[in-house]
């Protein structure tokens, strides 16, 4: 069925106040109730378009997830055994969260499915351990370095939607990577 432009434009002004709600306070849930006041439409309007306030966040996961999959690494960058992979991976990952926070802040709110941005993150996994394990990692080995890196991405995320992030992007990317590349021994030499 196909939309006409105010049913578009409805949806849009719904999408657009929810998301703006969620990035002036990330910690709370938001309502349907708060939504509708502040994006000056009756609670029926939004009923009509959305079945619940999870049924809007659930449509914006899927949303946020299609933009951050574009992130997946091509194989180029999989071979690299430097670790530059890893460095430009999360670069990559930084630069977008910093310069789209809505995405991660769908992805993270009090509304979000629990497992939304590890998905992002798992399908992201699969082709690099994939390609790793071509060249010579074991599918542990693949697990752990993704474990790390998730756990500090995650972080890095968090920080970015509170507006604490004020590092330099590469400097962090650099960093990030050169522990998954080398340890944390490689920072003394």
């Amino acid at each position: 069925m196909k939309q006409n432009r105010k049913t578009k434009y409805t949806e849009e002004i719904i999408k657009k106040t929810y998301i703006f709600l969620l990035l002036a306070n990330p910690e709370q849930r938001v309502t349907v109730k708060e939504l509708c006041a502040s994006a000056d439409i009756n609670r029926g309007t939004f009923y009509l378009h959305y079945q619940d306030i999870f049924a809007l966040q659930q449509e914006l996961e899927q949303e946020a997830m299609q933009k951050l999959l574009l992130l997946r690494p091509d194989d180029a960058i999989l071979d690299d055994l430097q670790g530059n992979y890893i460095t430009r991976f999360v670069e990559n990952v930084l630069r977008t969260v910093h310069s789209r926070p809505e995405l991660t802040c769908i992805l993270l709110n009090k509304n979000a499915s629990p497992n939304a941005f590890t998905e992002v993150l798992i399908q992201s996994q699969q082709k690099a351990a994939t390609r790793w394990m071509e060249l010579g990692l074991t599918a542990e080995q693949t697990r752990w370095i993704f474990l790390l890196m998730t756990g500090a991405l995650f972080e890095l995320q968090k920080e970015c939607n509170r507006g604490d992030f004020s590092g330099d992007i590469t400097y962090m990317a650099e960093t990030i990577g050169q522990m998954l590349s080398h340890g944390l021994m490689s920072f003394f030499t």
